[in-house]
């Protein structure tokens, strides 16, 4: 059932899913849907689940915790790219109840998480911190990555020059410099940079 919810946000966005057009697709009476889950807002909650079950997990016990969070990262980042249309569940969902009533799987993340930095030398304050920081990043990437790409296709560089023509103000003349850059949205590089910073800052809050 989750799956067949998935393949239909996949194709028709989260608005395209309902109990009864679940249960049409699945050739089931609705009622029947209602015995396993017990409303949409459940079922929106699995299916966030099932995207999230499929990102990569960490090895707490490996001593190069750069390497696993950076594995853990792209795996999130993926996972996104495979269900563009899920996005904004797997962003959501989560942060939408209580840590105590969080999925297993989210759980299991930060459990798995925090061992990997206590095991490297952080404390747990410090390893808590740096896994909402990752996480911070990795949700606020994902939706505007996502958002660009669906958003906004046709900004090309002469619609962005001309919406910059009348500008004039700070920093204008530096926007109207970056036209090039602002028509395009290279998603590799600017998570990689992001991941980066973020990862060399967790280095260099540990030293000071």
């Amino acid at each position: 059932m989750v799956a067949c919810a998935l393949s239909v946000i996949d194709r028709d966005g989260i608005e395209g899913l309902s109990m009864r057009g679940l249960a049409r697709i699945a050739g089931c009476d609705p009622m029947t849907l209602y015995r396993h889950i017990p409303n949409r807002a459940a079922l929106l909650d699995a299916v966030a689940e099932a995207v999230l079950s499929t990102v990569a997990e960490v090895d707490p016990a490996d001593p190069d915790w750069n390497f696993e969070l950076r594995v853990l990262a792209r795996s999130y980042r993926n996972a996104a790219l495979a269900h563009p249309k899920a996005v904004v569940l797997m962003v959501t969902r989560p942060q939408s109840t209580p840590l105590g009533l969080h999925a297993r799987s989210t759980l299991a993340v930060l459990g798995s998480v925090l061992a990997l930095l206590t095991e490297n030398g952080f404390t747990p304050a410090e390893a808590l911190t740096l896994y909402r920081n990752l996480f911070s990043f990795l949700r606020g990437h994902v939706l505007i990555e996502q958002q660009e790409s669906r958003d906004h296709p046709e900004d090309t560089e002469d619609l962005v020059r001309l919406a910059l023509r009348s500008l004039n103000g700070p920093g204008h003349s530096i926007l109207k410099s970056l036209t090039s850059n602002l028509s395009t949205f290279d998603g590799d590089a600017v998570f990689e940079r992001g991941l980066d910073s973020l990862l060399a800052g967790a280095v260099v809050g540990r030293d000071s």
